[in-house]
């Protein structure tokens, strides 16, 4: 009697040939290799197809927001999806493709999992494709081995978890036309893991992971501390293969203020650094005030290489880092600056108080400093 085997890139269902370990679908021409079928040693939990959550569509009544903050436009639906209208000027613009927000949650928390692979069997490749939030915290899973390339995931909480061995991360993907920095946020929680084992290959993955995207990842227990050391160390060696805006930042209980960091906080618990600077930048990183980024005016103005914060940037290096009180208020600012962007960065009536209040008076006052 024939095995039956699933396609994981199309669902369909084939009939294995007797004798035979491996075959192509029938239906989409996929290599399926059959899976050891040894005897479990437990039986898996998840007795159901878990849901993704999907996605809501926008409706035209909700404005669409872009950066700079004082610009607004409103939606009016039109055959093939929406049309954008500027709020003070009614000038139409190109129409826009239907916009869909949230979905693509994953949540199975404190089910008594013992196996990633319990959940990812569930779905075909394009599904597990669609993945944005991939929540499996408090179960009993004990190896991290989560493999594939994931284009949307952008949060992976396996906190809480007996996890004492890394054997692998998937390969995060960000869209290729990503402009805010926080489109290339990826973040991964190990909170309260037991990790003890990993190896250079675990090490190039989290490499993969940093490069031109923003790892943040939280980690304690175990030999955390070993790990991010390794893994800092390893960054700094391939430095030079690094893209631009490459960053990491490490919230973690471990006082790690022994480790070569742009800035840190032992008390916040907070560590972080960049990597793929350009020639100019990393001159100004090897000061002591890390040569960092303008927070705020970027969450506000939507984008890091938008002129006013290139123009507020320049301030701070040619102006207020000369200043004998410059340093410890850019530590200050840098402190502080993130937690108050990544809260405004989605919201209208925020963004629009900031660059009246923060980011329109500082920019003219730099204006009127360098006349």
């Amino acid at each position: 009697m024939s095995d039956v085997v699933k396609c994981k890139s199309c669902g369909s269902v084939n009939n294995l040939p007797e004798g035979k370990t491996s075959m192509y679908c029938a239906y989409c021409g996929n290599a399926i290799e059959k899976k050891e079928t040894n005897k479990k040693e437990y039986e898996s939990v998840i007795k159901t197809k878990p849901e993704i959550s999907q996605p809501k569509i926008i409706f035209e009544e909700d404005p669409y927001v872009r950066a700079p903050a004082h610009t607004v436009f409103y939606k009016k639906r039109v055959e093939g999806g929406w049309e954008l209208h500027d709020k003070y000027t009614g000038v139409s613009f190109y129409p826009d493709v239907e916009e869909r927000e949230g979905g693509g949650e994953l949540k199975l928390t404190n089910k008594g999992i013992r196996s990633i692979n319990e959940v990812t069997d569930w779905f075909t490749d394009n599904e597990l494709e669609t993945i944005k939030v991939f929540d499996l915290s408090r179960n009993k899973i004990s190896t991290l081995n989560l493999q594939g390339t994931y284009h949307c995931v952008f949060e992976l909480d396996l906190s809480n978890n007996p996890i004492t061995k890394i054997e692998s991360i998937p390969v995060f993907e960000v869209p290729y036309d990503a402009r805010w920095r926080s489109d290339k946020q990826i973040t991964i929680k190990l909170n309260n893991t037991k990790i003890t084992e990993w190896d250079e290959k675990v090490l190039e993955m989290f490499f993969d992971a940093i490069n031109g995207k923003q790892l943040w990842l939280e980690i304690s227990g175990g030999d955390c501390k070993k790990i991010i050391n390794e893994l800092v160390q390893y960054c700094y060696s391939r430095e030079n293969e690094l893209m631009q805006d490459s960053f990491l930042r490490i919230d973690t209980k471990e006082d790690l203020s022994d480790i070569k960091w742009e800035y840190y906080s032992v008390d916040d618990g907070v560590y972080n650094t960049s990597f793929g600077l350009d020639d100019d930048v990393q001159k100004k990183k090897s000061t002591k005030n890390a040569g960092g980024k303008c927070y705020i005016a970027t969450a506000t103005m939507g984008s890091y290489d938008h002129p006013v914060v290139m123009e507020l940037r320049q301030f701070r290096d040619n102006w207020i880092l000369r200043k004998s009180w410059g340093e410890n208020f850019v530590k200050w600012y840098y402190k502080y600056g993130a937690v108050v962007a990544d809260f405004i960065k989605n919201k209208y009536f925020l963004k629009l108080l900031s660059y009246l209040l923060i980011v329109k008076p500082l920019l003219y006052l730099s204006r009127i400093i360098n006349k």
